[in-house]
């Protein structure tokens, strides 16, 4: 499994917490992610472990945790990040890199890498955009080689699996049903689900309705949309199954519950 060929979607940042605003979180994030003072120092909690890191190390967060951030008290801390934005398929990415330890020392080429990528943040064309993403592919490339990781060679993914989550990714919102997924991706029905199984663990059903939930999730936590509007935004029938698919897929927790969980402290 690639995890960054699999995924389209990579962004790096910089800021700069004053000691007067120590504290970030705690909240839930969805991405795969990478954090780095640049000056200053962090506590960093990931669900209920507590780690150091300095200045010139980063810290790895897997998606679906919880963080929080504790910063110097006697410096301003200036921190990079970088994430893989709703990493899929997920629940295979989590399993994969379970093991890789939380904080690593960042070497010289991953921070000129990251100084490359963050110049380009925001960008301001379609062309800076690509450098952007693979600046940041680069970045956790780096990352993988200092962390030892290794990715376990799978065979290939069929290019029909491929052509069907690309159709799911981009066009999640829409009225997709499982009939007009497999004409585009140019197999029989009961052929993509046999070929989904295989491939990722799940049917393409099963992947659009993750989809669907995990940008539901990032809209509740990045945007100030009610469930209502996220459910249309999301390509779910009404407020009422939205609420249902969701429970599905984060543990039981309704949309409302989850944003206030995710926002919890989030300001302190």
């Amino acid at each position: 499994m690639n995890i960054l060929q699999l995924n389209e979607g990579f962004e790096a940042s910089e800021y700069t917490y004053g000691a007067h605003a120590r504290s970030y979180g705690p909240r839930v994030h969805q991405d795969l992610r990478l954090v780095y003072p640049y000056t200053g120092r962090a506590d960093v909690r990931i669900d209920d472990i507590w780690y150091h890191v300095e200045a010139g190390q980063m810290i790895f967060l897997l998606p679906g945790t919880e963080e929080e951030y504790l910063f110097a008290r006697d410096c301003d801390s200036s921190v990079g990040w970088c994430a893989v934005e709703n990493p899929q398929p997920r629940e295979r990415i989590c399993e994969a890199l379970a093991e890789v330890p939380a904080v690593h020392t960042c070497s010289e080429r991953f921070v000129e890498l990251a100084a490359m990528a963050e110049s380009l943040y925001p960008t301001s064309s379609a062309a800076e955009r690509e450098v952007h993403f693979a600046l940041v592919q680069a970045m956790f490339c780096e990352f993988f080689r200092i962390a030892g990781y290794q990715e376990v060679q799978e065979p290939q993914m069929h290019p029909a699996v491929r052509r069907a989550m690309q159709v799911i990714d981009k066009r999640y919102a829409d009225s997709l049903e499982l009939p007009q997924i497999a004409v585009e991706a140019g197999v029989s029905a009961q052929h993509l689900v046999r070929l989904f199984k295989r491939d990722i663990k799940a049917s393409p059903s099963s992947y659009l309705w993750r989809t669907r939930c995990e940008h539901a999730a990032r809209m509740l936590l990045n945007t100030g949309f009610s469930a209502s509007e996220i459910a249309y935004r999301c390509g779910f029938a009404n407020p009422n199954h939205f609420s249902r698919m969701f429970k599905e897929y984060h543990d039981g927790v309704p949309p409302g519950a989850y944003r206030r969980n995710a926002w919890r402290g989030e300001s302190g």
